[in-house]
């Protein structure tokens, strides 16, 4: 067991200290978004402020590991990193995360300042400076996050992030038989597409169900979800 947990510290040093980034946002937010990185012929790696829906299951993993470890330090990480992705969801016209967008990150030194000076992107507005996918396929990620941060922290302020999340999705993927995956985020009535992922069942409803449920039902002291 040391073993393992000596090789996710490892790796989690690791990423933070090369992989997640705080972005320049309106109203200089105090979040964490996990980037991406390239490999330079020095050896160095280089941050790419790419951030995808998918990614956004990192804040509930490290999460899990700060559980693992009693970390308070890295709890607090993986607020941020959830934080970050609730963020995303908030700041579009539809109220749901785009699929892939850039973002400027905050220097190591100097102003953290946001401003939208030569943004010209669909939703430079809100702090993003590139959308390279605006749909939304129904994942689970995001909110997976959400519910765990609400069952290690006991907040109830997860839940009502998580309901805004909710009506949201529920708004504009709702048709008579199912749910849709959506084309545009940035619109505020997007259209739809005639598809729906299996994940919207098997992942995205159970963590909106948890979420809302009695902290005893399935335990993370026992379960692994």
């Amino acid at each position: 067991m040391d073993q393992y947990l000596q090789m996710y510290r490892a790796a989690l040093d690791s990423a933070v200290k090369y992989h997640l980034f705080r972005p320049k946002t309106p109203g200089d937010q105090d979040i964490l978004f996990p980037g991406s990185l390239e490999a330079r012929g020095n050896g160095q790696p280089a941050l790419r402020t790419e951030v995808q829906h998918l990614a956004c299951f990192v804040g509930g993993m490290v999460g899990l590991g700060a559980r693992l470890n009693d970390s308070l330090e890295e709890l607090a990480i993986a607020i941020k990193l959830t934080e970050g992705c609730v963020w995303a969801y908030q700041n579009t016209a539809s109220g749901i995360m785009p699929k892939v967008f850039y973002i400027d990150d905050c220097p190591s030194d100097g102003s953290c300042e946001w401003t939208d000076e030569g943004h010209v992107e669909p939703g430079h507005e809100y702090g993003f400076t590139q959308i390279l996918d605006t749909s939304y396929q129904l994942r689970p990620e995001a909110i997976e996050s959400v519910f765990i941060m609400y069952r290690l922290t006991g907040n109830l302020i997860w839940q009502e992030k998580g309901w805004n999340m909710f009506q949201a999705i529920m708004k504009h993927t709702m048709t008579p038989i199912g749910n849709a995956r959506i084309r545009d985020v940035t619109d505020a009535e997007p259209k739809q597409d005639d598809s729906m992922e299996s994940f919207w069942l098997a992942e995205t409803l159970k963590y909106f169900y948890l979420l809302f449920s009695e902290p005893d039902l399935v335990s993370l002291d026992n379960f692994v979800l």
